[in-house]
């Protein structure tokens, strides 16, 4: 990418930042003097227009609305409508892993016994053409060590009985997100995950290995885009991120399952494309405010196996290892509240030198009073990658502050769909507006 397009597009994100923590926060300010109402959708669509000029190689669609557009990225599926069988997608020894897990999590229960594996539903699905691949806030870096991926968000929904008699269906508080690279087994993929496992950057890459990496990347980018264009089976509207048109119409879900499978599901989320797991829950009990514990955990996967990972936190600019909760705080589970991190965090934490507290103390939200003041670091993808903070702290953005969903249900409400969520896609329409003016999509 060339060097004069890199402070444009890093002021560009920062005012995009900015207008994802005013649209989002505005209710956090004075949050100890009254609670703001349960639910509360965040929603950024008034202030980000996220849909520039894009290639005229991609016929059919109206001018205000061409491919891609945000509902193309985030795929919302309204909560009486997750339908999908999620178990012809996710093995039941997964589910196995996440109950085992959070087990030995400070919430120790089973979730399972609160949702058996058939709860689980598809309750949205995330197209990232260009999710960073290595550990360091460099901006050139995060744009060209990227590779496409698919991401199902997973979520139990059971119906439930009000005491007037009518049923409802419910999304209880956990989720799992399965991540899955396109074209795994890529060699340049691989041997590009190598090299910076071993801390090598994108300016010690060999140029050679990197223009295979680059070149590869880019088919399989054009390959997701035509996959996901093909799930457009209606002429409504998909700009702005929300729940699709499809599921207006009865005939047009029904298509669009078929096609979600057939092009998305089977090719691209085998149980050996899946690299990543993550699982967060309340305990049991369907009461986020007394119980008021969230539980996350973490797994990567190979061929098809979990295995439980450590949860890191890396400094933004070295990649250097700050936090394992492993080795640091003899736990492989984070377990917050809404007022506070992780207590055994904190206290490690108070141990710190100087320098290393402050670090931390940058890329982490420690408690509820300093969301607001961190927003502006956190919600921006280019400063903050997922390995920079920590579960909780890319969780925090509600405007209710026991509510974690990133991009899943709170109870009976709305979607939550958090600005770190919005402010994601909005870099991903950008970086593809300059990915297809290099490799323009033919119908």
């Amino acid at each position: 990418m060339s060097m004069m397009l890199i402070p444009r597009i890093y002021n560009f994100y920062r005012v995009l930042a900015v207008l994802a923590v005013w649209a989002s926060l505005w209710g956090l300010v004075g949050c100890d003097e009254a609670k703001p109402p349960l639910g509360d959708k965040v929603s950024l669509d008034d202030h980000l227009n996220t849909s520039p000029v894009r290639s005229d190689d991609i016929k059919g669609d109206d001018t205000k609305n061409q491919f891609p557009a945000e509902r193309d990225l985030a795929i919302l599926i309204p909560r009486f409508r997750a339908i999908y069988p999620v178990l012809e997608i996710i093995s039941e020894t997964w589910l196995q892993a996440v109950d085992d897990a959070l087990l030995e999590s400070e919430i120790n229960q089973r979730i399972s016994e609160e949702n058996r594996p058939e709860d689980w539903s598809l309750v949205a699905v995330r197209i990232s053409p260009c999710n960073p691949l290595g550990h360091i806030a460099d901006l050139e870096e995060i744009d060209r060590l990227c590779w496409p991926e698919v991401r199902l968000i997973l979520q139990p929904i059971v119906q439930l009985i009000r005491p007037t008699g009518e049923t409802f269906f419910f999304a209880d508080d956990r989720s799992i997100h399965a991540l899955y690279r396109i074209k795994p087994q890529e060699p340049a993929l691989i041997k590009v995950l190598s090299q910076i496992k071993q801390g090598i950057q994108l300016n010690q890459l060999n140029p050679e290995l990197l223009l295979e990496f680059e070149t590869a990347r880019d088919q399989a980018v054009v390959e997701l885009l035509r996959s996901t264009k093909s799930l457009r089976v209606s002429d409504g509207v998909y700009y702005s991120i929300a729940e699709r048109p499809e599921f207006n119409d009865s005939d047009q879900e029904e298509q669009f399952w078929d096609v979600l499978t057939e092009s998305l599901i089977i090719p691209y989320c085998s149980p050996n494309a899946l690299y990543h797991l993550t699982a967060m829950s309340l305990p049991l009990g369907r009461a986020p405010v007394p119980l008021d514990l969230w539980s996350f955990v973490a797994f990567d996967a190979a061929e098809g196996v979990l295995e439980q990972v450590d949860l890191l936190v890396r400094d933004r600019f070295t990649g250097e290892v700050l936090l394992n909760f492993q080795e640091d705080l003899g736990k492989t589970s984070e377990d917050v509240s809404a007022a506070v991190s992780d207590p055994q965090m904190l206290a490690w934490f108070r141990e710190l030198d100087v320098e290393t507290k402050t670090r931390v103390y940058e890329q982490t939200i420690l408690d509820r009073r300093r969301v607001s003041q961190q927003a502006l670091e956190i919600v921006d993808p280019y400063k903050t990658l997922v390995a920079h903070t920590t579960c909780s702290s890319c969780h925090r953005f509600n405007r209710t502050p026991f509510n974690f969903h990133n991009l899943s249900y709170f109870g009976d409400l709305e979607m939550s769909v958090s600005p770190r969520v919005e402010a994601d896609v909005a870099r991903e329409l950008e970086w593809l507006t300059r990915f297809q003016l290099k490799n323009p999509l033919q119908d």
